[in-house]
C-alpha cells in the first residue's frame, strides 16, 4: 500500500528565510548560507539586521551585485559580470565577509585587471580554458587538468588573498640595519620614482601643448584660406554681376572697361584654375574625382573663360549668343561657395537619401496637376483655358500656392475645383518636410 507523506509547511517555513536588499527580497533556505560560517550571513551576526515587524533581515546595499553573492551561498561559486565595478564588487565582498579569493577563475581578470600583470603564466592557461568553454571542448578541459595544476590554483589564490589583504609585517621580526638599509632603499626609490614621473609629465605636456599649438595654427591658416577663397568667388560673381549694368548713356560698363574686366576675369579664374589643378594632382581616384557633385561646379565655373577665350579668336560677331550663354554660367561660380559649408552638404545629402520619397510625392504632384487641369479646360472651356496645356499652367501655379491671377476661373464650378486644386497643393507640399526632416537627422548623425 502507498504510504500517505505529510508536507509540514510550518517546519519548512522556519528553514526558509527572507533577505531584503534595497527593497528587492530575495528567499532561501538558512542551511545554504551555514555552508559558509565565517560570512556575515552563515554566523549569528545575520541577527543584527533581523525586522521582527516584517520578519525579514534587512540590508542597505547594492540589490544588484547581492544576486552573485547569493549565488555564491547556494551554488558554491562566486562569479562576477564584466560590466559590473570592480571597485564596487570588492565593497560587497567586503561587507558580507566573503575573501575575493573565492573568485571564479573565469571572471578572476575581469573584476582584476592588474593581475594579467602579476601571474601572465595563469593568465594563459585562464585564456585557454576560456577558449575551450567557447568551443564547447570544456569537458575535455577538465579531463586534461591534473592534480598538479589543481595545487597551483591554490597557491595563487593564496597568493590573491594575501595581495588584497597585504599585511603588515612586525618590526620586531626585522634586524634594525635592514630595516634602515630598507627606508634608505625604499626613500631613494620613491625619489627616483617621483623624478621619473614628474620628467614624464613635463615631457607629456610639452608634446600636448605643441600638438595643441600646431593644430591651432593649422585651423586658423585653414580658415584663412576658406576665408580668401570665399571672397574671390563673391568678387568674381560681383564682378559678372556688375558688367551688365548701364553705365553711360545705355552703354554696358563691360563695354566700357573691357580691359580692366578681363583682367579681373583672369585673376580669379587663374586662382581657381590653379586651386583644381591642385587638388586633382593630389587625388588618389580621379575618375571618382571628376564624378563628384562639387567638382564638376568648380570645373564649369573656369570652363567659360576658356571656351570664350578661344571662340572669340573663330567666331563672327553674328554669333555672338554663344559668348553671352558662356558668361551667364560663369555666375555658376557662386555655387563654389557650398563646398565649405557643411549646413549646405547636409542639405544636398538629405536631398539625395529621400530622393525616392520626394519623387513618388512629386508624380502624385503632376498627376493633380493633369486631373485638375482636364476638369477646368472642360468646365470653363473660355478664352483663357482655350486648351488643356493653358489649364495646366494655372492648375500648376494654384497648387504651388503662388498664385500670378494672370488666369482665373470664371464659372461658379470652376472657383469650387480651383478652391480643391489649392487644397490639395498645399498638402502635397509640406508631405515633403517631415520626411526631409527625419533623414536630415540621420545625415547629421
Amino acid at each position: 500500500m502507498a504510504r500517505r507523506v505529510h508536507f509540514n509547511n510550518e517546519l519548512h517555513k522556519k528553514h526558509r528565510i527572507v533577505l531584503n536588499v534595497s527593497g528587492q527580497r530575495y528567499t532561501t533556505e538558512r542551511k545554504c548560507l551555514q555552508r559558509h560560517p565565517h560570512t556575515l550571513l552563515g554566523s549569528e551576526m545575520l541577527t543584527r539586521f533581523f525586522d521582527p515587524i516584517k520578519k525579514e533581515y534587512f540590508f542597505d546595499r547594492d540589490p544588484h551585485l547581492f544576486r552573485y553573492i547569493l549565488n555564491f551561498y547556494q551554488r558554491g561559486k562566486l562569479h562576477s559580470s564584466p560590466d559590473d565595478c570592480p571597485v564596487a564588487f570588492k565593497d560587497e565582498l567586503d561587507f558580507f565577509g566573503i575573501p575575493i579569493c573565492e573568485l571564479e577563475d573565469c571572471c578572476w581578470y575581469t573584476t582584476n585587471t592588474d593581475e594579467k600583470e602579476k601571474h601572465p603564466c595563469h593568465y594563459a592557461v585562464r585564456k585557454a580554458s576560456m577558449k575551450a568553454v567557447h568551443s564547447g571542448n570544456y569537458l575535455d578541459w577538465n579531463k586534461r587538468e591534473n592534480k598538479q595544476g589543481i595545487i597551483k590554483r591554490k597557491k595563487i589564490r593564496a597568493t590573491r588573498s594575501k595581495n588584497f589583504t597585504q599585511p603588515s609585517r612586525s618590526p620586531n621580526h626585522v634586524p634594525m640595519t635592514e630595516k634602515r638599509c630598507g627606508n634608505t632603499r625604499q626613500n631613494s626609490d620613491k625619489r627616483a620614482e617621483f623624478i621619473r614621473a614628474k620628467h614624464s609629465e613635463e615631457s607629456e605636456n610639452s608634446t600636448e601643448k605643441c600638438s595643441s599649438t600646431r593644430k591651432h595654427k593649422s585651423k586658423i591658416a585653414q580658415r584663412l584660406f576658406y576665408f580668401l577663397y570665399g571672397l574671390f568667388i563673391v568678387l568674381s560673381v560681383a564682378t559678372t554681376t556688375v558688367e551688365t549694368i548701364d553705365c553711360e548713356d545705355g552703354v554696358k560698363c563691360l563695354e566700357l572697361y573691357p580691359d580692366l574686366f578681363f583682367a579681373f576675369d583672369a585673376t580669379f579664374v587663374a586662382v581657381f584654375t590653379v586651386e583644381f589643378l591642385i587638388r586633382f594632382a593630389w587625388s588618389k581616384k580621379r575618375c571618382a574625382f571628376m564624378k563628384d557633385f562639387f567638382n564638376v561646379i568648380d570645373l564649369l565655373a573656369i570652363l567659360p573663360y576658356y571656351i570664350s577665350l578661344i571662340a572669340t579668336q573663330f567666331v563672327t560677331t553674328d554669333s555672338v549668343t554663344l559668348l553671352i550663354t558662356l558668361r551667364v554660367l560663369r555666375v555658376a561660380r557662386i555655387m563654389k561657395l557650398t563646398r565649405g559649408s557643411t549646413r549646405l552638404k547636409s542639405l544636398l545629402y538629405t536631398l539625395r537619401n529621400c530622393s525616392t520619397d520626394l519623387l513618388f510625392l512629386y508624380f502624385t504632384f503632376t498627376l493633380g496637376i493633369l486631373l485638375f487641369g482636364s476638369v477646368l479646360y472642360f468646365v470653363e472651356s473660355g478664352e483663357d483655358f482655350r486648351s488643356i496645356p493653358h489649364s495646366l499652367w494655372y492648375t500648376c501655379v494654384t497648387m504651388m500656392t503662388t498664385g500670378y491671377g494672370d488666369v482665373v476661373p470664371v464659372s461658379v464650378l470652376g472657383k469650387v475645383i480651383g478652391g480643391m486644386c489649392c487644397v490639395c497643393g498645399v498638402v502635397i507640399m509640406s508631405l515633403p518636410i517631415p520626411i526631409m526632416q527625419d533623414k536630415k537627422v540621420i545625415v547629421q548623425n
